[in-house]
């Protein structure tokens, strides 16, 4: 068998690849471990008010549209997973800047938010040099969303790290929960909650002396379309903040089954916390 550390660098090579290929090696490409736990995120007041806060982001048009889940975290801020939009591979976005739109109340289009301006729009630097975490994307709107929505606190996510098996790491002590739109899943019903996730730190490389904030896997259960979705948890005052954004799934989905066990060498989820772009996005705010 490969060695932890091996296959660990051989996923996080994949990283960059867009999630559309994920879809194409099993039904859907998800990543169901064990019970399917996704639900709707309406069943109080509470979960509707913050579901608000869940849109989507969609550039290109027909045919070559993109889309992807992304949240609200400032009065004309979303952030999303910057895969969606841009190929890094490649060099370039995947589809024009100008085309970016925000759907606040998605899947519902009637109403839609542009981006204000091409240079309207910050992607993590350590992406755009292909390494494999910081696949986040912050857009300025042309103007504020509606301010009955609302939009999500930030915080970095610094605690509950679940140990991987075998490596020596904190007891978890936390949970996170994703909100997402998932490509299996109808998108009418709204955004759907895969709650109370455990969080894995991953280590990047051997120079690095500690495990990286702004990179994680985790056990939520999620599908395409679920890239840019967000993470939450309860902040210190018991409020939803945003901890971190939905990167993709990877791994063997060829022969992963809807249902099998959590296990990090054959496929996992990988989020990117909001340590990567939390000092922006302040700056962004004021």
């Amino acid at each position: 068998m490969k060695t932890t550390k091996a296959l660990l660098a051989g996923l996080l090579l994949a990283l960059a690849a867009p999630c559309a290929a994920a879809h194409a090696q099993n039904s859907y490409g998800a990543a169901i471990f064990g019970e399917d736990e996704r639900r709707p995120f309406n069943q109080s007041a509470a979960e509707r008010d913050l579901a608000k806060k869940i849109g989507g982001v969609v550039g290109g048009y027909g045919m070559e549209a993109r889309r992807c889940t992304a949240a609200l975290v400032g009065p004309d801020l979303v952030a999303f997973a910057a895969h969606c939009i841009y190929d890094v591979e490649a060099g370039k976005p995947r589809v024009a800047i100008d085309s970016l739109r925000y759907f606040p109340r998605w899947p519902h289009l009637e109403v839609m938010i542009p981006i204000k301006s091409p240079d309207s729009l910050w992607i993590g630097d350590r992406f755009l040099k292909k390494a494999p975490d910081h696949d986040w994307a912050i857009m300025r709107l042309a103007r504020p969303v509606d301010p009955a929505l609302g939009y999500l606190e930030t915080m970095p996510f610094s605690g509950g790290w679940a140990p991987l098996p075998g490596v020596r790491d904190d007891k978890a002590s936390g949970k996170i929960s994703l909100i997402a739109f998932h490509q299996d899943l109808y998108a009418e019903i709204g955004p759907m909650i895969s709650p109370n996730c455990n969080v894995y730190r991953i280590r990047t490389s051997r120079a690095q002396p500690g495990p990286d904030p702004a990179l994680f896997f985790h056990d939520c259960d999620a599908a395409p379309g679920a890239s840019g979705g967000a993470f939450v948890a309860r902040n210190g005052e018991g409020r939803w903040a945003l901890v971190g954004i939905q990167k993709g799934v990877r791994g063997d989905l060829k022969n992963f089954r809807p249902g099998d066990p959590f296990d990090y060498e054959k496929v996992v989820s990988i989020g990117v916390g909001a340590a990567a772009f939390y000092d922006l996005l302040q700056k962004l705010r004021r």
